[in-house]
């Protein structure tokens, strides 16, 4: 199978591929144990493919990824700020995200009881849910972290 890409095609896959490979590098340093050992591999694999899109650059006159003398291939600083940028932009997003929903479940555990809470119709637990995220979603919009204590 063959892809043809142009030259702007190529330059977004690079980036793609860059944030990518900024997600691989905390799983693999941060995540990866004796756990998860299926993920040594699988992440091999992803680095594998990322080097050979990165190889093409010359084809596509990118001049933004450079080749060092053991034939690795890295994009330049330019290229990581800017996908930097955007994972920054995401991680803020998912914190936010993920305190909210992991307050509300502990929330309504609290409240209905951990074996209620699993047993309810999904419908039913979307809307008291939503009440309990409703709160912290306010509560942080207007205060942020600063009112959280333990």
């Amino acid at each position: 199978m063959n892809i043809e890409l142009t030259k702007e095609q190529y330059q977004n896959l690079v980036r793609l591929i860059t944030i990518a490979s900024n997600v691989l590098e905390v799983v693999s340093e941060e995540v990866y144990d004796d756990e998860t050992p299926f993920l040594e591999d699988e992440i091999a694999t992803m680095q594998e493919l990322e080097q050979y899109i990165l190889s093409k650059y010359k084809e596509f006159e990118f001049d933004k990824v450079f080749e060092d003398q053991d034939n690795f291939y890295t994009v330049t600083y330019d290229v990581e700020e800017e996908v930097l940028l955007l994972l920054e932009l995401y991680e803020e997003y998912s914190f936010w995200e993920e305190l909210t929903s992991r307050l509300a479940r502990r929330d309504m555990v609290e409240e209905y009881g951990e074996n209620e809470v699993n047993n309810m119709d999904p419908l039913q637990l979307s809307e008291i849910e939503e009440v309990f995220i409703s709160k912290y979603r306010e509560e942080f919009s207007q205060n942020g972290i600063d009112r959280l204590k333990i």
